[in-house]
């Protein structure tokens, strides 16, 4: 820690980060699996070629939301001043997946707010 103190309820929040930044980062290495079985199947070039296209931009996004959690994660653990206000934009992000995202959404943007 760099000399700050952490309150409790920002280091669940650093935690939950941490929690969603894994499993997003396990989810777009299993998603890379049927890219390769793909490449093994009987289905026209055209179309195995949009299939690869479709689920490596799948993978690109799971892993960019990965990285900004872990990014967030990190940053709200070392009290960063900047970490709360891409927690927030992550709040608002999380409040249309019902009902974890919204409940976590809300709580965090409680917390924070507060």
């Amino acid at each position: 820690m760099s000399g700050k103190s952490r309150p409790d309820g920002v280091t669940i929040l650093s935690l939950w980060y941490f929690v969603l930044a894994g499993g997003a980062l396990f989810g777009a290495c299993v998603t890379t699996v049927p890219i390769g079985l793909l490449s093994m199947s009987d289905m026209p070039t055209g179309g195995r070629l949009l299939a690869s296209l479709v689920i490596g931009g799948g993978v690109t996004i799971t892993l960019g939301v990965g990285l900004v959690c872990g990014l967030v994660g990190w940053g709200l653990w070392n009290v960063a001043p900047w970490a709360r206000a891409l927690a927030l934009v992550l709040a608002l992000l999380h409040l249309p997946v019902f009902p974890v995202g919204t409940l976590i959404g809300r709580g965090t943007l409680w917390y924070i707010g507060t």
